[in-house]
């Protein structure tokens, strides 16, 4: 099963264009980690809609912090730098709490067992998709 849904998951990762791919990764996150953690139709609304929640706001949170790093790219000043840096700090730690929610969130549909397989699973859908992106990174940089 775990095969399967991986390459299910990388091969519409890369084969859509970027919106699409976000979306369409969401709903396949979704729908195969229900039938993994076999999650009756509330359960599975439930986490779809938190599923979705929390990824609104870590896109929204993570906009904000590319935003900074812009920002900061330009200061010039050293007081609106350290401005920035307070900021920054700030806007991460946000960031950063979206993942504790998702664990909070999710034992509340979850029991003990499912939530370990969530995390177990969406621990290795992540770094197989990390390895893809880095190797793709790594092939454009030696085609140029």
């Amino acid at each position: 099963m775990q095969a399967r849904f991986l390459s299910l998951l990388l091969i519409m990762f890369f084969a859509l264009p970027s919106e699409a791919k976000i979306n369409r990764f969401e709903e396949l996150f979704i729908w195969k980690m229900s039938e993994a953690l076999e999650l009756d139709a509330k359960k599975e609304a439930d986490f779809a809609a938190t599923i979705k929640k929390l990824n609104k706001q870590k896109a929204s949170r993570l906009n904000d912090l590319n935003a900074l790093n812009t920002e900061m790219a330009k200061v010039k000043d050293r007081a609106k730098a350290s401005a920035l840096l307070i900021e920054y700090q700030t806007k991460l730690t946000s960031y950063q709490s979206v993942n504790l929610d998702e664990v909070k969130f999710l034992q509340e549909i979850f029991n003990p067992m499912q939530m370990a397989k969530y995390l177990s699973y969406k621990s290795i859908v992540l770094s197989k998709l990390q390895a893809k992106l880095k190797a793709r990174a790594q092939a454009g940089a030696q085609s140029k």
